[in-house]
């Protein structure tokens, strides 16, 4: 994975976690389950001495969320006997292909729901690596994309399912 997508990764991962603990409070104010409004939740969580530790703590996950968050797998076939099967799982996880870079597909999400789950980071490379298809993103997507994969490759051999 490049550098320089990691710190992007973390930032926005760190980010997503400070207006998670903000909204969560604001629902809890909201609900009258907090003596505190919002802006005073705000300014303890940087003054107080106690509170300061959130901040490194969310700092330390986001780092490591790039690590966890993506991967690579792998299908027992190639790109070129597979890509009508590929392109089919693509379609039912919602991606479409975006280009092709250097030998390797590129597909994004098509909706804008699941982009903004994906945080931006929606882009799933695809290449051949001998008998191999390789598929690279998104934990959750790739997965995803996986599973639906290996179901056309058994409806295409004639297994049950």
């Amino acid at each position: 994975m490049r550098t320089d997508r990691y710190l992007l990764r973390a930032v926005k991962y760190f980010v997503l976690l400070i207006v998670l603990i903000v909204v969560l409070y604001a629902l809890a104010y909201y609900f009258e389950g907090s003596p505190m409004s919002v802006e005073e939740y705000v300014a303890m969580l940087i003054a107080d001495p106690r509170a300061k530790w959130l901040l490194p703590v969310f700092g330390a996950l986001a780092l490591a969320y790039p690590a966890f968050g993506y991967m690579t797998r792998s299908l027992p076939i190639s790109l070129e006997q597979n890509r009508v099967g590929v392109d089919a799982a693509m379609r039912a996880c919602d991606f479409a292909l975006a280009g092709e870079r250097d030998g390797v597909l590129l597909y994004r999400a098509t909706s804008a729901a699941r982009r903004v789950r994906l945080m931006w980071e929606d882009e799933l490379e695809v290449w051949s690596e001998g008998d191999r298809t390789m598929i690279r993103g998104h934990r959750a997507a790739v997965v995803q994309v996986i599973y639906r994969s290996e179901i056309y490759m058994r409806k295409e051999n004639g297994e049950e399912l």
